[in-house]
């Protein structure tokens, strides 16, 4: 018994050895080598956030989630995220913010000018600029980089002609801020050009439904769908540019 005793502690004590050359010898890379990745939108967010945080946790990324249900950019005066985005890129300092926000936007704004009526023509200018403003707070609060997800289509008609509005003026904004749009609108769909779809076809060639039973938000299905394609696009943005 005193034999075997003495070799299991020999064998952890090799085991620990091994483990410290590793480590100094550059081997292991340290923890404070982790990338930070922020999650950060409303409850499109909201429903990708669980399988985008197990994701990138198996990566090797810490995850930080801020989604607020029922928020956006038209409007502030309900909940600031440019102060949210503020605070949160000054404590977190992280590498890359991914943001998935819009779908409440689809509302008059109010500016120092007065209201903007979501049909009239300067309503894609305020929010190009509420977008460019939100992404260069970020910027300059210590985020590295961003990723801005696509709205996916609507089911509802007049809902996904004002979200692809919303698109347009929010991509015109990332690519000003020359950050990254990441498009999903053929990824969730069926077709070619984009259109709604509840259900996706797998390689195997049977139907995933990837949509919730509202018509807007994804199910975890459909968050999983994306998250496979999402991910890794992103560890390929931040590898080209760190490169």
């Amino acid at each position: 018994m005193k034999t075997r005793t003495h070799t299991l502690q020999l064998i952890f004590a090799v085991t620990a050895l091994a483990i410290l050359s590793l480590v100094t010898s550059g081997a292991v890379q340290p923890s404070a080598s982790r990338h930070t990745v922020l999650l950060i939108g409303d409850s499109m967010m909201k429903a990708m956030a669980p399988t985008l945080e197990q994701k990138f946790a198996t990566d090797g990324w810490d995850v930080k989630s801020f989604a607020a249900i029922g928020t956006g950019l038209a409007r502030l005066d309900l909940y600031d995220w440019i102060a949210k985005a503020t605070t949160v890129a000054s404590s977190e300092k992280a590498d890359v913010a991914v943001i998935m926000m819009g779908a409440n936007d689809n509302q008059p704004m109010r500016t120092g000018n007065g209201i903007v009526r979501q049909d009239a023509t300067d309503w894609q200018k305020e929010y190009t600029s509420r977008v460019t403003n939100f992404v260069e707070t970020l910027l300059k609060n210590g985020v590295k980089h961003v990723v801005w997800v696509e709205l996916p289509a609507m089911r509802d008609n007049k809902l996904n002609a004002d979200v692809q509005g919303i698109n347009i003026a929010a991509r015109e904004a990332v690519v000003r801020c020359r950050q990254v749009w990441f498009e999903t609108r053929v990824i969730l769909s069926r077709t070619s050009d984009g259109a709604y779809s509840a259900y996706v076809i797998q390689p195997n060639g049977m139907p995933l439904r990837i949509r919730a039973e509202d018509g807007v938000h994804l199910n975890s299905k459909g968050a999983e769908w994306l998250a496979d394609k999402l991910v890794p696009a992103v560890r390929r943005v931040f590898d080209r540019i760190t490169r």
